[in-house]
């Protein structure tokens, strides 16, 4: 029924007499707000609910739009008179997610529910709605925290989604909603118990109320997902969002029943900018971007509407497509870099970096491949080849050491390490001199799996180097049990030694630390005199950049090469 004009409005009668005592359960209040004389009435049970609010900051409108916290968006009054919508007689709805301050400084997180309804004439007359308390902050950094947030219900975050959604005049407050995904969650239920899967959840669970920042929320979606609310600032982007999102859930293994367990979490992710947009739609949005990011083997994925989506997914299948015919062909070849002794008497090594053949004779850097091969599976297929590369070059140049690079991936493959054997086997001087690369970082995912596939790899006589060293702030306990016999350091730091006093330091204690465990280190990314001069030394045993030697399809003969650097 609609409700009467604004000038005939009756006396607010209460609610039933049972119900104060429900909604005081869920700490909630009905209430009737007169926009024309701006007085407030209140259900029977307000003074449980509000009950850190004195009686006049509850009287009026006014009155208790001074208990708003409004710091970071519009307050509750102008948001509820602001709902879209027409009003046909059944008024229009509206929910608002926000904070009260109380006198004594207790902050309370609301959400609030209700229907405008307008006069005859087309004017703001009356609110009628719900208001209800998710939580109380009485600690000193309730003055922090600036909207819900935290771990909470699924209904009540759906409700601050909903809320945001509808903040359609406010299109400065932006937002995102993510499903949160345990990557392999049924097999690793299988591997470790139904018990162990309930406790990896809780610990998810807990790593994500304490990564995510002040101001979002989330709550347990369904299965092995969460749905969590991301506030948003005018210059973030969806994928910013998500990636350092990402960054922080993955940052650490997770300790289930005393067993350090390396579990992937990858986003979905849909943004929300101001417009009015259902929340289903939204968390149905964020899903179909997780299954996008499980389906590449990435992190995050943000969603992508309509044609520019579909025209992605075409450029990646082309890609695709020519690269699955490149491996199908082994259309890969090796360009080496040399990496030069800083003292006489050492030999040369080479580094074999993989560029991928196509049709036409051009050679393409696996910066245009290598993701897209990761995302599809087929990096381990290209390793092989690329192995299979330098041990021909090995085998048909008796005086060349060659580095190459491989995936963390691929080391786990049982075909990689038996066709190493096979070929290896009976030839130590051969797998001698081949080195194999990991990146730091790829290393420091898994310490435990990636050290027991080095020693595979020692085994057959192979010496082992850890890439971009630096990258990922290794420690001396990781970096003994790895036990690589070269370091590599990161060309990031080494690039701008000469202008950076920072970086300088920071390589400095990248060499000591290599030393402590006796391994060889090389420089990477070394463009300049000065720069070689200060890493000589420092104490550095091999420089590679195109200061020493650009990449090249040809290595020179021995006699021909100059081995260490001037």
């Amino acid at each position: 029924m609609p409700p009467p004009a604004a000038t005939s409005f009756p006396a607010f009668r209460g609610p039933h007499p049972d119900e104060p005592a429900i909604l005081g359960l869920i700490d909630a209040v009905v209430y009737d707000w007169n926009v024309a004389d701006d007085t407030l009435r209140w259900g029977a049970n307000v003074g449980h609910v509000l009950k850190d609010f004195p009686c006049e900051a509850l009287a009026t409108g006014a009155a208790f739009a001074q208990c708003e916290a409004t710091d970071q968006g519009p307050s509750r009054g102008a948001h509820l008179l602001s709902a879209a919508g027409r009003d046909q007689g059944e008024g229009v709805p509206y929910s608002f997610c926000g904070l009260l301050r109380a006198p004594n400084g207790a902050l309370l997180e609301i959400v609030d529910f209700g229907r405008r309804f307008m006069d005859p004439i087309g004017r703001p007359a009356r609110a009628h709605g719900l208001l209800r308390v998710i939580k109380t902050h009485r600690d000193a950094e309730a003055g922090a925290i600036e909207k819900v947030s935290g771990p909470t219900s699924r209904p009540e975050l759906i409700a601050a989604i909903l809320a945001q959604a509808a903040s359609t005049n406010f299109p400065e407050r932006r937002f995102a909603v993510a499903v949160i995904g345990v990557d392999g969650f049924e097999a690793f239920n299988a591997r470790r118990g139904f018990q162990a899967g309930d406790d990896l959840l809780d610990e998810v669970g807990r790593r994500i109320a304490k990564r995510l920042r002040a101001g979002d929320g989330f709550a347990r979606h369904s299965g092995a997902t969460f749905l969590a609310l991301l506030a948003m600032g005018p210059k973030d982007t969806g994928e910013v969002a998500a990636q350092k999102l990402a960054e922080r859930l993955n940052d650490a293994p997770f300790d289930i029943g005393g067993i350090a367990e390396r579990v992937t979490l990858r986003i979905g992710l849909a943004l929300g900018a101001g417009r009015a947009r259902g929340a289903e739609a939204l968390i149905q949005q964020a899903e179909e971007a997780l299954v996008e990011a499980a389906a590449e083997g990435a992190s995050f994925a943000g969603f992508e509407a309509g044609e520019a989506r579909r025209a992605a997914r075409r450029r990646e299948m082309d890609d695709l497509s020519r690269l699955n015919a490149a491996i199908d062909t082994g259309s890969f070849a090796l360009a080496y870099q040399p990496i030069r002794p800083l003292s006489a008497g050492q030999p040369i090594i080479y580094e074999g970096l993989a560029r991928l053949v196509d049709a036409e004779g051009a050679t393409i850097s696996p910066a245009a491949w290598l993701a897209l091969a990761e995302r599809h599976g087929r990096i381990a297929e290209i390793d092989q080849l690329i192995v299979r590369c330098a041990l021909a070059k090995l085998i048909a140049r008796p005086d060349v050491t060659l580095s190459i690079n491989v995936s963390p991936l691929t080391l786990r493959q049982p075909a990689f390490l038996a066709e190493l054997r096979a070929t290896l086997t009976g030839r130590p001087a051969l797998a001698r001199r081949l080195v194999i690369e990991i990146v730091e970082t790829a290393a420091l995912h898994d310490v435990e799996a990636i050290a027991e596939s080095f020693a595979d790899l020692r085994a057959l006589g192979l010496r082992l180097a850890m890439d971009d060293f630096g990258a990922g702030h290794t420690s001396l306990k990781n970096l003994r049990a790895l036990k690589a016999d070269i370091v590599k350091i990161d060309g990031a730091f080494v690039q701008n030694l000469a202008r950076s006093s920072d970086d300088r330091f920071y390589v400095r204690e990248l060499i000591a630390l290599a030393r402590r465990i006796g391994a060889k280190i090389v420089a990477e990314w070394v463009e300049d005199s000065e720069t070689l001069a200060m890493l000589r030394a420092w104490g550095c045993d091999y420089a590679q950049g195109h200061h020493t030697g650009a990449p090249d399809f040809a290595i020179p003969r021995e006699e021909d090469a100059i081995a260490a650097v001037a």
